[in-house]
């Protein structure tokens, strides 16, 4: 008990002091210390496999993917109970995986068919005590529960953002700041510094008006080549730093990804952090990944990460330029819950181009967001929700946060944590005046409530629309959205 005061009081007096010292200290730590994944020799060999299959054809890309489809199907006929029982009852065999087409053979699966039964998508013999237990991120609706192998997943995860961010001329170990999370084990503190890879941790579950003071303070003091967050803490945070007329310090980029990125939002913080973004897609159940380059023409699909498809309401593959389909993704590297062609709630549009960069990969034009983030009317007609999000009315500097909840067809609340020193009957008016631009008054009726806080999912996000109302890609695919 002595032992683990000590060690407390050790770790208190060491976050209580000023960041430079902090720096210093952890500079000192890295080179003592190597980095426990990125110093690894299967994180080394894994990135450099990385940074030359960035290269290949699409060709080359294609054959890699079958060899990992053909693979993942043996091991999951084989070893996956919820599979053996599917595939047999679908009479699929893994010989009859010949070329990449035949990926459609293979049965879907949603969320709630995972959900019901999670004991069967984990492997036989698997020691369950050495997995990790992901739970996704919940703006899609009930978090679901994902099992995985946590340094090879780590890995992975970790290799893929750092081929990214090379892009934006960010190497290993250049000073980043992280708007994404709690900090752990903080000490009379918004935030705290990580040292093992010159990083700062911000919380996006307390963005006050007070704390992001403090966030712009210590931002300026570190001077980071990177911030990481959501999309939803950008805006907030791009929205203080407007309103209050500051400037952060220059950026290489901002890298934002586990939400849709709305055209609004883009402009917004790129034109308040002085740099672009770079977007990219993913999820906890690891099934697909797409990421944005130097380019900013597109999301390119991480074809070593798995297979991701593009389904139109029929399930057939999108193959038109300029069309929408959902999502679906076959992940290749979490052998301790296989997911093979897994549907998403998020809709993308498919492209069709090859980017300037000259990176191969086919590209995704944009990920429109989830199936649950539309707007239904009184007739049953949808409405986007990324609409809203691309007004440019001075309103949206007076809203610290802001949630959409509909329960009812044409009943909407407007949930409002408004910023400091603005009348409610002013943020009021003006809002309904450019909300109403989009929802209008023969479709919406709009209550609006103001609150202290808004309820965020365990991972610190923002889930702007709290859809009640069921709905399917069918219907949305006919609004024309």
């Amino acid at each position: 008990m002595e032992n683990k005061s000590f060690t407390t009081r050790v770790k208190s007096f060491r976050k209580s002091l000023p960041l430079p010292v902090r720096m210093g200290a952890g500079w000192i730590k890295r080179k003592l210390s190597p980095h426990r994944l990125w110093e690894t020799k299967e994180f080394k060999d894994y990135f450099d496999f990385l940074q030359k299959s960035q290269w290949w054809s699409l060709e080359e890309h294609k054959a890699y993917q079958l060899e990992q489809l053909k693979k993942l199907v043996k091991f999951a006929y084989e070893n996956v109970p919820y599979y053996q029982r599917s595939f047999r009852e679908k009479r699929v065999h893994p010989s009859d995986i010949k070329t990449l087409d035949d990926i459609q053979i293979l049965p879907l699966i949603t969320k709630e068919e995972v959900r019901n039964h999670v004991d069967e998508f984990i492997p036989i013999g698997i020691d369950r005590s050495k997995l990790r237990v992901w739970v996704t991120g919940g703006t899609s609706g009930m978090p679901l529960k994902v099992y995985q192998d946590l340094f090879p997943t780590c890995l992975v995860e970790e290799a893929f953002s750092l081929r990214q961010r090379l892009w934006a001329d960010y190497k290993q170990y250049d000073r980043k700041v992280t708007l994404t999370r709690d900090p752990k084990n903080r000490v009379q503190k918004c935030w705290d510094y990580n040292n093992h890879e010159n990083e700062i941790v911000l919380s996006s579950f307390d963005l006050t008006e007070n704390n992001m003071f403090q966030y712009f303070n210590v931002i300026h003091k570190f001077k980071p080549r990177i911030v990481v967050s959501y999309p939803s803490a950008l805006e907030i945070f791009a929205r203080f730093l407007k309103r209050n007329n500051l400037s952060l310090p220059p950026l290489q980029g901002v890298f934002c990804g586990s939400e849709a990125l709305f055209p609004g939002q883009r402009a917004l913080i790129e034109s308040t952090f002085n740099c672009k973004i770079f977007s990219s897609y993913g999820m906890s159940e690891r099934v697909a990944d797409a990421t944005e380059c130097e380019q900013h023409c597109g999301y390119h699909v991480s074809m070593e990460y798995g297979i991701l498809e593009l389904l139109d309401k029929n399930s057939d593959p999108v193959t038109e330029p300029g069309v929408s389909g959902v999502v679906v993704g076959t992940g290749f590297h979490n052998d301790a819950m296989p997911l093979i062609r897994y549907q998403m709630f998020d809709i993308g549009v498919y492209s069709g181009e090859e980017c300037a960069c000259k990176r191969k990969a086919p590209l995704i034009k944009d990920f429109k967001g989830r199936i649950r983030e539309y707007f239904v009317g009184r007739s049953g007609k949808l409405m986007t929700l990324q609409l809203i999000w691309a007004g440019r009315h001075p309103v949206w500097s007076k809203i610290r946060e802001m949630q959409f909840t509909q329960e009812v067809k044409g009943e909407i609340l407007a949930k409002i944590v408004r910023a400091p020193n603005y009348p409610d009957e002013e943020v009021i008016r003006e809002l309904r005046e450019e909300v109403g631009k989009i929802l209008t008054e023969d479709e919406y009726k709009i209550d609006f409530e103001f609150v202290d806080r808004l309820p965020l999912t365990h991972r610190g996000k923002l889930n702007f629309l709290d859809q009640k109302i069921p709905l399917d890609f069918e219907s949305i695919s006919a609004s024309g959205y």
